[in-house]
């Protein structure tokens, strides 16, 4: 646990490969003896060289009874990163009741919009956050302070969504 959580420092300071070589100095060990926040913390780390493997980490976790909250929305955000948008509707679609438990209205509405942006640029538009983006962007600013300062479980996917709107 200590190697992910010198990954996670390491990652937020942005020394990527630092982060990476944290969780390689771990004791060999196969995947399935792998807590589930070291997986999380690999698949998120390994993104930029193997996103396939990445996307299958992510997706074993959601499998699992427990997984660490922000991985539905790390996969949700990372598919519509890589532009898997099809996917990211079925994962959206088949998880109806976790979009519901992780995902805050603002992020589920911005998933949405960008979804829909796809297939019916004319629905995209009427959905909220696209339809006032200005007061969307000031909202989404206003939470991510917060949740800068919040260790609850949406700090992660503050994180996530700045590091996405930042790639």
């Amino acid at each position: 646990m200590i190697f992910s959580f010198k990954a996670a420092i390491e990652f937020n300071l942005k020394n990527y490969t630092s982060a990476s070589e944290a969780l390689t100095d771990m004791p060999p060990r196969n995947e399935d003896e792998l807590d589930h926040i070291t997986l999380h913390n690999q698949a998120l780390m390994n993104m930029n060289k193997e996103p396939g493997i990445g996307f299958q980490k992510l997706q074993f976790l959601l499998q699992q009874e427990t997984f660490p909250p922000e991985t539905f929305a790390n996969l949700l955000l990372l598919y519509i990163k890589y532009e898997y948008y099809d996917l990211a509707a079925d994962v959206l679609a088949e998880n109806a009741t976790l979009a519901y438990e992780y995902l805050s209205t603002d992020l589920f509405d911005f998933i949405e919009a960008v979804i829909l942006r796809q297939t019916a640029p004319q629905d995209a538009y009427k959905c909220r956050c696209l339809h006032n983006p200005i007061n969307y962007r000031k909202k989404e600013k206003r939470g991510e302070k917060v949740a800068l300062s919040d260790s609850g479980p949406h700090s992660e996917q503050s994180s996530s969504i700045n590091r996405f709107n930042m790639a």
